[in-house]
């Protein structure tokens, strides 16, 4: 057998086992960056925050308002009632560069209805006010299409928003001023939401507290440290 045919034949072995992804997509700049090497921008647009799923760069620009100069918001109003503002959007694109998609957008004042972002390989995750609802985007959502319903609750994130594991959701809310419980629910949204614990103390007011969930246990800091469940 000659070389250039077993070599066809390797290539036809290794086409056939990998898929088609894995063989076209570029591996991630950072995996084997050295030592002052030359980052790569691959967003150069205004945005708040960002999270990074399953390939997927995410990013959100919330709604920023712009009062005159002077002016303060009425007592019984969240924003003033004359004020400008931007649109508020949610974006994706794959994280080593491609096209970019628009989400979600909103204009003010209804705004802020993307709270507590979180993404993997199932889509981004997000509270929505408005609804009393987690909500979420797929990586396959089509342009246009409306976020899908995980399920209904008016607690809503505190600290450092939504986190997941591989079969839940959770998160930090408010009880009261000095007060936060633990909740959770199925990423699925086959299942309720559950209290773990709803006596959380929170009287120090120089953090917001925070969670994060890994496989085995769920971390959260109260006022007398870091805990785990």
């Amino acid at each position: 057998m000659s070389h250039r045919v077993r070599l066809l034949l390797v290539l036809s072995l290794v086409l056939g086992l990998l898929p088609l992804p894995t063989l076209l997509a570029p591996s991630l700049h950072a995996a084997d960056a050295a030592v002052n090497d030359t980052p790569v921008r691959t967003i150069a647009e205004t945005f708040t925050e960002f999270e990074l799923g399953g390939g997927l760069l995410y990013w959100l620009n919330t709604c920023i308002v712009i009062t005159a100069a002077g002016q303060e918001p009425p007592a019984d109003e969240v924003q003033p009632a004359e004020a400008t503002a931007n649109e508020e959007t949610l974006r994706r694109r794959p994280a080593t560069g491609g096209l970019s998609r628009t989400l979600g957008a909103a204009d003010y004042p209804d705004c802020n209805n993307f709270q507590g972002l979180a993404a993997d390989e199932t889509g981004v995750y997000f509270w929505d006010p408005d609804e009393n609802a987690i909500l979420k985007f797929a990586p396959d959502s089509a342009p246009g299409a409306a976020a899908t319903k995980v399920v209904d609750t008016a607690d809503g994130p505190v600290a450092n928003g939504l986190q997941l594991t591989d079969k839940y959701i959770i998160w930090l809310a408010r009880v009261n001023n000095t007060t936060r419980k633990l909740m959770r629910t199925l990423k699925d949204g086959s299942g309720p939401v559950e209290t773990l614990f709803s006596d959380l103390p929170h009287t120090d007011t120089s953090h917001e507290g925070a969670v994060t969930a890994g496989a085995s246990a769920i971390f959260y800091i109260d006022d007398g440290g870091i805990t785990y469940v």
